[in-house]
């Protein structure tokens, strides 16, 4: 048994921890103290409790993206319009809150092999953001690419961007013709 001095003040901290398992939400935690005291242990105290009761929120974030394209490789083409062999970089960007997540991009290209992906980099946060896979090879299944980064762990105490720059190839097919829409 511990005492506690006269006017003396009793913390009582609670950690928690989440489970991989929760996904994004807000819930109610509850939470009941009840602290059992005695004024004077072992003679004549009175023995006595208290409660109190307390309900807090916690917030599971999920991950946001843009995806954009905002430059290409030939000077004498203008957004939106691309040509034969021109190189169109596509910019995705995953917002990552504070915590860990799973992350996983998936692009889709045009059907029918009108586009190839010739590159990509991948740029983390401010040196607080981290992933199992640093750097993953762009898995290319048809007409869907997908890059694989495995659990990603934010110890930042904001939301930091991994973001991904894919280098695709517009390519010489017989749907790719003059004005076609990609």
């Amino acid at each position: 048994a511990s005492s506690l001095s006269l006017n003396g003040v009793l913390s009582v901290l609670f950690v928690t921890s989440t489970l991989s398992s929760i996904r994004p939400g807000t819930v109610n935690a509850d939470v009941q103290v009840t602290v059992q005291y005695d004024s004077n242990p072992g003679t004549s105290g009175r023995a006595n409790s208290t409660s109190a009761a307390r309900t807090t929120q916690l917030i599971g974030s999920v991950p946001t993206f843009t995806a954009f394209i905002n430059e290409t490789t030939l000077s004498g083409t203008t957004l939106p319009n691309v040509t034969v062999g021109e190189k169109a970089i596509l910019y995705t960007v995953l917002s990552v809150p504070p915590g860990t997540t799973f992350a996983q991009v998936v692009v889709r290209l045009p059907a029918g092999g009108r586009m190839s992906v010739t590159a990509s980099t991948f740029t983390y946060g401010s040196g607080q953001l981290s992933c199992n896979t640093s750097n993953p090879s762009a898995s290319i299944a048809g007409d869907v690419v997908t890059y694989s980064f495995g659990n990603c762990s934010n110890q930042a105490p904001a939301v930091l961007n991994l973001t991904v720059r894919t280098e695709l190839t517009v390519q010489d097919v017989a749907a790719n013709g003059e004005l076609a829409v990609l």
